[in-house]
């Protein structure tokens, strides 16, 4: 899995930039604000239709224009997506509409490592997005699941808000418990996977022992259905439901610590690191699938010896890699590959660098 060509107009400060690709490793190098996490960015709406910089979309759409597009051609699909500044978004694949951001996170499976990655360790939800990731990739019945999920708990949030009896949340009630136990168990037998990949690559990283403690989102020592009655009072007051798979989450300790209480900033992007390359190796072990790997700042807060080792492993995924910085020099080792594509932000031209 792999862009062959990556087309973007109006996007941020690139008004049109159109490159071939190298199936290996692509090295974007410039100056703070000339644009080299603009294409990352861009990779990343063309996968999941969303930006990871910003929820608004009006600010990634280049000034006195009215909409960007991305277009990204594989092997043997073409991508595109257009967005404008109403928030509306047109999605192709192969020339055909569609309005499923899922496919083209199914055609195009992205994993990022950006300064925001460090939130993975001080907030639930981007943790839970994490672990959804994964899932989704390697479960096929999972998005059908939390769609369903998300509709019934919609639901009973508005009947909760309306002061609705006990009794009359039953029906709703009966569905999301269901779906709940499917998504839980879903992510219980992921992380099974997951965990054996996670702890074989750790050590060429980190020289600590990091635990993974998953919480389903509600008591372990009570049912969702018990916890839901517990809660009926508390969830007037406050107007949304208290327990369930949206409250799901996957700690990381260190001894029984959380790990950003003890790591330092450089041990933290080793994590992250480590967190992702295991999410990326299962998945090409359980489905045959390359993950594409958007890195910025990869050199940052990492020293001569850390890095080489964040490019050995990266050179033994055999994946398409995105990195950006802002000195060449730092990236000694990558250059030495023979699928090396080294890009300057001023021009935007492709240099093999050797």
């Amino acid at each position: 899995m792999s862009l062959k060509r990556l087309i973007i107009d109006d996007l941020r400060n690139l008004s049109h930039v159109d490159i071939e690709l190298t199936p290996g490793f692509n090295l974007f190098i410039g100056e703070n604000g000339s644009g080299k996490t603009s294409i990352l960015e861009s990779i990343h709406l063309l996968g999941l239709a969303r930006s990871f910089r910003t929820r608004m979309i009006r600010r990634v759409i280049q000034y006195e224009k009215n909409y960007l597009r991305v277009f990204g051609e594989l092997k043997q699909h073409r991508l595109g997506i257009q967005k404008n500044v109403h928030g509306q978004t047109q999605i192709r694949i192969d020339g055909e509409s569609t309005s499923s951001a899922a496919q083209l996170a199914q055609q195009l499976p992205l994993l990022l490592i950006n300064p925001d990655s460090y939130q993975l360790f001080t907030t639930a939800r981007t943790r839970r997005q994490f672990l959804d990731w994964g899932v989704f990739h390697v479960e096929q019945d999972f998005h059908e699941n939390w769609a369903r999920m998300q509709k019934v708990l919609k639901q009973r949030n508005l009947l909760i808000k309306q002061g609705a009896r006990r009794d009359a949340l039953n029906v709703w009630d009966r569905q999301y418990i269901r779906i709940a136990e499917t998504l839980n168990s879903l992510r219980k037998r992921y992380l099974v996977e997951f965990e054996v990949f996670f702890k074989a690559l750790l050590p060429t990283l980190l020289d600590l022992d990091v635990q993974l403690q998953y919480r389903r989102g509600w008591n372990a020592d009570l049912s969702l259905e018990d916890m839901l009655d517990e809660n009926y009072e508390r969830e007037l007051k406050l107007g949304y439901t208290l327990s369930g798979p949206h409250r799901a989450d996957l700690r990381l300790v260190h001894r029984g610590i959380p790990v950003e209480s003890v790591l330092s900033r450089g041990q933290q992007k080793l994590l992250v690191f480590a967190l992702k390359l295991a999410q990326g190796r299962l998945l090409r072990q359980l489905k045959g699938q390359q993950s594409i790997y958007l890195i910025d700042d990869l050199a940052a807060e990492l020293d001569a010896e850390r890095r080489q080792r964040v490019f050995s492993l990266l050179s033994q995924l055999n994946a398409q890699v995105f990195v950006t910085g802002v000195d060449v020099d730092a990236f000694k080792q990558p250059r030495e590959r023979a699928d090396f594509k080294l890009f300057h932000m001023e021009h935007l031209n492709p240099v093999i660098d050797k």
